[in-house]
C-alpha cells in the first residue's frame, strides 16, 4: 500500500530502507518484551532494523535514534504464544 508515497518520501528525505528476517523479526518482539513492551511483530520491524542498523555501525554509538513502537501485541497474541511455545 502507498508505495509510491513511501519511495517519495525516502527520496525526498535522502532517507533509506532496511529488510529484517523473520528470524531477527521474532528476537527484537522477546527482547522488547523482556523490557516490558508487549507489541505486535509487524511493529518489531523498527526494533530489528534498529538492531541492524546498529550493529552495521550505521548508527553510530553517539547518535541519537527514535523508533516508533505503534502495535500493541494484544492484537499477535495468538502468535506470540506460538513464539513462545505456549499455543495449544
Amino acid at each position: 500500500m502507498r508505495g509510491r508515497a513511501v519511495l517519495a518520501a525516502l527520496r525526498r528525505s535522502g532517507g533509506g530502507t532496511v529488510a529484517v528476517s523473520e528470524p531477527a523479526i521474532e528476537a527484537a518482539l522477546m527482547e522488547l518484551a523482556r523490557s516490558g513492551l508487549y507489541v505486535e511483530p509487524t511493529c518489531a520491524m523498527a526494533a530489528a532494523a534498529l538492531t541492524d542498523l546498529t550493529a552495521s555501525g550505521a548508527i553510530g554509538p553517539d547518535e541519537t535514534v527514535v523508533a516508533v513502537l505503534t502495535g500493541t501485541g494484544i492484537k499477535a497474541t495468538p502468535r506470540i504464544a506460538e513464539l513462545l511455545g505456549l499455543a495449544p
